[in-house]
């Protein structure tokens, strides 16, 4: 669902939802309870709603306190756009501020945030987004529009916060003092930052580290991002999202994984790494998405380098691996060269696309073809397609030789050995479909 319709579905149920023991506080320019949001949620207790009316509130650093409350803005009904404006006046400071332990429990919705000046992080120095500040916090945010605010929009230091629906909007060209539009880090001594988005918008940013969004993935942080647009993003490293290591936590795993997401008209424009859409130093999974149109000093599409740790060592099981995704139409090369293994990333005409028909790609393990074992023959599979049959995989590249000679089946068609014919068998002819006699379905020689 779009940020448009999420909200005005929210708007056709309407602003005055019935709360079991809970109260409803009212936010207006005249006539309400209160004229400000920072005076509601200082009346509010845990439970409470705050409903927001149409307007613009010039207010900085609003602030609930950890307080598990509900601060609702008023949208338009036809084009489910935010009518609550938080202005932050351009001066030092960000328009929402949570650095008191908040939970999921503690949820903005229909807000546009502009104007913030930015907040300085004791643990890490500098100055960072004027729309969004959250530090060893995890609220909760759906439908907000965060549109230009001075060293980015949004900025994350530990914590477990969930993105619904959002725009990250127009954040300004501010050379090396806007690092991202939306910040994911790890501070000093502090804990893991994981941080979701679904169905968010990224447009129009600019920013050093990357346009869209800067991942500093340390001490186990992840980064999940589900039917997410990026378009006509420009920052140094990458245009779109930029992944940095090390990755000490994170071995073995994807720290990274996006879900139907589109990167279009993305450009990186650093001539040591410069990627149009994704740069990763870091593990990532990609599934069942578009990278088409982007362009990069560098590379156009994916740009892939190994993690390395505090003495500049590698760390091993970082990946790249991708399902059901298209990589092409950017400028070329599309895909770093190294980030794949041959022929996977190399279409026919050489231009070097990563397409849907080599949907599993790994640069360091994960899904190579190997020598899968079943009691009815050996199939050349990945380990995650071997182990979903039941059957023993052999290391990639090993001979089916290897296999041990256990089947006991007296039906041809039974590859498997199970003793049944049915749709099974028939997977593994088509996944052994034009391989050499010996490393296909049933066997032999």
């Amino acid at each position: 669902m779009t940020p448009h319709l999420y909200a005005v579905a929210l708007a056709l149920v309407g602003l005055n939802f019935p709360h079991a023991a809970a109260d409803t506080l009212t936010v207006c320019e005249s006539g309400c309870a209160h004229d400000s949001i920072q005076d509601a949620i200082n009346a509010a207790i845990p439970g409470d709603v705050i409903e927001v009316s149409a307007g613009e509130y010039f207010e900085i650093n609003v602030n609930p306190g950890g307080k598990a409350i509900t601060i609702r803005g008023e949208v338009g009904l036809k084009t489910g756009e935010p009518l609550v404006v938080i202005n932050g006046g351009g001066v030092d400071g960000s328009c929402l501020l949570c650095i008191t332990g908040e939970t999921s429990a503690t949820v903005f919705e229909n807000l546009r945030l502009v104007g913030g000046g930015g907040t300085e992080d004791p643990g890490l120095a500098g100055t960072y987004a004027g729309g969004i500040f959250i530090r060893s916090s995890g609220p909760t945010f759906r439908n907000i529009w965060a549109d230009g605010n001075l060293h980015g929009q949004v900025y994350c230091n530990s914590g477990d916060s969930t993105f619904e629906n959002c725009r990250f909007i127009n954040n300004p060209d501010q050379g090396w003092l806007n690092k991202t539009a939306v910040y994911q880090t790890v501070g000093w001594q502090l804990d893991a930052c994981h941080m979701e988005f679904l169905n968010c918008e990224f447009t129009d940013n600019h920013g050093e580290f990357a346009g869209a969004m800067y991942a500093q993935h340390w001490e186990g942080s992840t980064l999940r991002m589900e039917g997410c647009t990026f378009t006509g993003n420009v920052g140094n490293s990458a245009g779109g999202i930029n992944i940095n290591g090390p990755e000490e936590g994170n071995t073995g795993y994807a720290s990274t994984l996006l879900v139907g997401c589109t990167f279009i008209n993305n450009t990186g424009t650093a001539s040591y790494n410069g990627t149009g859409a994704i740069w990763s130093r870091a593990n990532i999974r990609i599934e069942g998405c578009e990278i088409t149109g982007n362009q990069g000093v560098k590379y156009g599409g994916i740009g892939l380098s190994l993690p390395m740790d505090d003495f500049g060592m590698t760390i091993p099981g970082s990946y790249l691996y991708t399902k059901s995704s298209n990589v092409c139409g950017n400028s070329l090369p599309q895909v770093a060269p190294y980030a794949c293994p041959e022929p996977l990333v190399v279409n026919e005409d050489l231009t070097n696309c990563l397409y849907d028909v080599c949907a599993d790609c790994s640069y360091i393990g994960g899904s190579e073809l190997g020598s899968c074992c079943t009691e009815g023959g050996c199939l050349a599979l990945t380990s995650a397609d071997c182990e979903s049959l039941g059957a023993t995989w052999v290391e990639s590249d090993a001979s089916c030789e290897n296999c041990p000679s256990t089947s006991t089946s007296t039906c041809p068609a039974d590859t498997n050995g199970d003793s049944v014919v049915d749709g099974q068998d028939l997977a593994a002819v088509l996944a052994a479909w034009g391989l050499p006699c010996g490393t296909g379905a049933g066997g032999g020689g």
